[in-house]
């Protein structure tokens, strides 16, 4: 990766077509050293099995602060959070999906705009 100036694009997706069971977390790039992150669009879902229970967070020096977290019904996968999120240096955003199954196929979505 080159320098990072304000302006440039963060995409920051992960998949996992091949989920274990349990509790399944997707963690996109941490932000570059120096640098900060405005996320426009944040979201987690379950590409395969609906009426899940998802997160999404923040990881900030090995530990997650979640921002949401919702069980979702019969006829939704995952969710999006609704507001711009700041990450600082070395943060990363992350999706969970919990009591995923082995066929799940689970995704998370991060984009955003260095600043």
């Amino acid at each position: 990766m080159g320098k990072i100036s304000p302006g440039d694009v963060y995409l920051g997706d992960r998949e996992d077509a091949k989920a274990a069971t349990g509790d399944v977390d997707l963690e996109g790039e941490r932000v570059p050293e120096g640098c900060m992150l405005r996320l426009e669009f944040f979201g987690v879902m379950d590409l395969t099995t609906a009426n899940k229970t998802v997160r999404l967070g923040v990881k900030r020096a090995g530990a997650v602060t979640w921002l949401k977290r919702i069980s979702v019904g019969a006829s939704a996968y995952g969710t999006i959070l609704e507001r711009p999120v700041l990450l600082r240096a070395l943060e990363s955003p992350v999706g969970r999906v919990e009591s995923a199954t082995a066929a799940d196929v689970l995704q998370m979505v991060a984009r955003g705009v260095y600043i």
